[in-house]
Formats: C-alpha cells, sequence, structure tokens
C-alpha cells in the first residue's frame, strides 16, 4: 500500500446481532467468539478500527456504524444488523 491509497473497511461491530447470539462458552475474550466449526469471530468498535489503522500509518477519512433491520418474513423476525464501515488513506 503506497501513500494515498485508500482502504475500504467494512465487519462485523459489538451489538450486532451475531454476537448477542453466542452463548458464553463460545467466548474466547471480550468481543471475540469462536464458532463451530472453529473459525474465531470478533466483533470491532470505532475507536479500536482508528487505533488499529492510524498504528498501521493510515488516516480515518471516515468511520461510522451502520444499522440495518432485516426482516424474515417467513419467521415474521426482525434482525437488527451492525457493522462498522471505514474509509481510510495511508500516509
Amino acid at each position: 500500500v503506497g501513500v494515498g491509497d485508500v482502504v475500504l473497511f467494512r465487519d462485523f461491530a459489538g451489538g450486532d446481532l451475531a454476537e448477542r447470539r453466542f452463548k458464553e462458552e463460545r467466548r474466547m475474550g471480550e468481543h471475540y467468539f469462536a464458532r463451530q466449526d472453529g473459525t474465531l469471530t470478533y466483533f470491532f468498535e470505532e475507536d479500536e478500527v482508528r487505533q488499529l489503522f492510524a498504528d498501521a500509518g493510515f488516516d480515518c477519512v471516515s468511520i461510522k456504524h451502520v444499522r440495518r433491520e432485516i426482516v424474515n418474513r417467513k419467521e415474521n423476525k426482525t434482525m437488527s444488523r451492525i457493522w462498522i464501515q471505514a474509509v481510510m488513506i495511508a500516509r
């Protein structure tokens, strides 16, 4: 990645439905879980994303939570999904 290059980031945010559905025995740490298939999942907070990219030499152009209510019409359920979306530029 060169100076001025842009990185678009989007991943799960803390408080997402998927995080709330994990059982306590799957918890590996704060916002960090093991799925049944052995893969690991992390749910980010804005400050963490901003700091991770700053430490890697990026400036934050924008960062925000993206919230969507997804409706499962068959089961008549509304699911609250939350992502963090960011635009970072290399220094």
